[in-house]
């Protein structure tokens, strides 16, 4: 995944576009509309999960971990006391895991 998915970070989403090809590539695309104009596009071949899940960031890594998969990034915004306290526990995590 490319490093300027950080872009949407913090952004509020005004619209989600879906796109789908049946032949050709990207074979699905995903866009995200922000509110100020702009949109981020996810592409490949892929699926999505039933409904929005319950829980935050930790949730999330809890549940990569329990996948047997690896977390590549976590962008987070800056400005909030709640992911500051998020990013002490992944810090804090990764400290133990390599104990």
């Amino acid at each position: 995944m490319k490093d300027a998915v950080r872009q949407i970070v913090g952004r509020r989403i005004s619209a989600v576009v879906v796109a789908q090809k049946e032949r050709g590539q990207p074979s699905d695309q995903v866009f995200l509309v922000f509110e100020d104009g702009n949109y981020y596009e996810f592409y490949g071949s892929f699926t999505s999960t039933g409904g929005v899940d319950p829980g935050g960031v930790e949730k999330v890594i809890s549940y990569i971990h329990k996948l047997k998969a690896q977390v590549r990034h976590v962008y987070v915004a800056e400005s909030t006391d709640y992911f500051k306290k998020v990013e002490e526990a992944l810090k804090e995590r990764a400290g133990k895991m390599l104990n």
